[in-house]
């Protein structure tokens, strides 16, 4: 586990950013019990994933709420032809990605404990429908939208699913810069957008942070794990598996980042 922090202070509240669980996809994070495959060659990486998932969440209690990035559920599979996925009824996908969420409530504060969220991408969450608009119900969101601000005890939390992704290692944090300096324009322009202390994005599934001064932008770590078709196949990079975690207080906040090299997943060289 790595964690990053960028200033020490008195704990207040303590927040989980997280998303792009995927759930129901065969790398995706799905609670045991809502699992349908025991014997496929992914069910032990599932079982890891879970069971580091739990690990953190128990390392962090008690938590009093989630920012949730967005793609809850793996959807259709079309890229794949529906072969990734573990039960392609997407009603059965939004409810056990729900309860993926509501884990984080068994630990953290039953008062006050409230989950605020975006939409992810319309290829996995629906593109004619918002299927996350029941993990929203089932998992009690505040509100679900598609960018969103809130202010958590003076901090206020710029979050959206998409980012724009690079190719190449140096260019990984351009993007993020970039949403920087759009709302820095926005809220220029007349108030178009308010301003942010801390831009948080989703979807590319590595874990890139930069900033200065009264700024801090990031894109999370992924709850997936490796191995989909797609990104086997035809991406590159490295994908980092984890979360993250912010202490807010009075208009100032800690934060810590928890990436797991889930052994389980990890490739093997063969020996002919």
């Amino acid at each position: 586990m790595t964690a990053k922090k960028s200033q020490t202070m008195t704990r207040g509240k303590r927040i989980m950013a997280m998303g792009d669980t995927h759930t129901m996809h065969m790398s995706g994070l799905i609670h045991p019990a809502d699992d349908p495959s025991r014997n496929d060659k992914f069910s032990k990486i599932r079982a890891a994933l879970w069971r580091n998932y739990k690990r953190i969440l128990k390392s962090l209690e008690p938590i009093d709420g989630i920012l949730f990035l967005g793609d809850a559920i793996a959807g259709k599979g079309e890229r794949s032809g529906g072969t990734e996925i573990l039960d392609m009824d997407r009603i059965r996908q939004a409810t056990a990605a729900a309860h993926v969420i509501n884990e984080v409530r068994l630990h953290g504060r039953n008062k006050n404990f409230k989950v605020y969220g975006v939409y992810g991408t319309p290829y996995h969450a629906g593109a004619s429908e918002d299927m996350e608009d029941i993990t929203a119900k089932e998992a009690g969101f505040e509100h679900i939208g598609g960018h969103e601000w809130i202010n958590i005890d003076g901090v206020v939390f710029d979050i959206k699913h998409a980012c724009g992704s690079s190719g190449i290692p140096h260019g990984r944090a351009t993007a993020i810069k970039g949403e920087r300096l759009w709302n820095t324009m926005w809220w220029a322009e007349n108030g178009g957008q308010p301003r942010a202390d801390v831009i948080i994005r989703g979807h590319v599934h590595y874990h890139e942070y930069c900033g200065r001064p009264g700024e801090l932008d990031m894109t999370l770590p992924a709850l997936q794990g490796f191995g989909s078709k797609f990104g086997a196949r035809k991406c590159r990079g490295i994908v980092h598996w984890g979360l993250t975690h912010f202490d807010v207080r009075n208009g100032a906040y800690d934060w810590a980042s928890h990436t797991v090299n889930v052994v389980e997943q990890l490739p093997k060289v063969m020996v002919m």
